[in-house]
């Protein structure tokens, strides 16, 4: 899985790289949201590790621009962050974040968030793909049924 930090701390910034690069996370990195957001058109991540106060760009309005850029692909924006008031964790969720960190969190709590947002955009595949499906399948019988239909017609046409 490639994740995209996007933290403008560099000790945090690289704390988190060399980390998820120890559980075999392929990893890049972006110093505030603008680039954060240029990175994410770029590299395609599979996730989204992202700070909330940042300059030239916050983290709500990067996760925001970021959603945008998904389209129908399911990206996981995790919002890691010193911040734990409740009315900026509820800013997180409505930016369109899917989960949120407090500093400091415990690695293992880190791991097992990307283990479920992994499972969870598994899912969200599977689902995308039998949408697919069956978007093809009714196109199909669409069409089998306008050809039916004409033949029907010029039958009728003859007699």
């Amino acid at each position: 899985m490639k994740v995209l930090i996007v933290e403008d701390d560099p000790t945090n910034r690289l704390a988190l790289q060399v980390m998820l690069e120890r559980f075999g996370y392929l990893v890049v990195t972006a110093c505030d949201g603008a680039d954060g957001v240029a990175m994410f058109e770029l590299e395609h991540p599979d996730v989204v590790l992202i700070d909330i106060v940042m300059p030239v760009m916050d983290g709500y309005d990067a996760t925001r621009a970021i959603k945008r850029l998904c389209g129908s692909r399911f990206v996981p924006v995790i919002f890691v962050t010193s911040l734990y008031g409740t009315d900026d964790l509820v800013k997180c969720i409505d930016a369109g974040g899917d989960d949120f960190l407090v500093r400091p969190f415990d690695v293992a709590i880190l791991q097992a968030k990307l283990s479920s947002m992994h499972r969870i955009q598994a899912v969200h595949a599977n689902l995308e793909a039998h949408e697919h499906a069956l978007e093809e399948h009714n196109a199909r019988l669409n069409r089998e049924m306008q050809i039916g239909q004409h033949g029907i017609f010029h039958r009728r046409r003859r007699h």
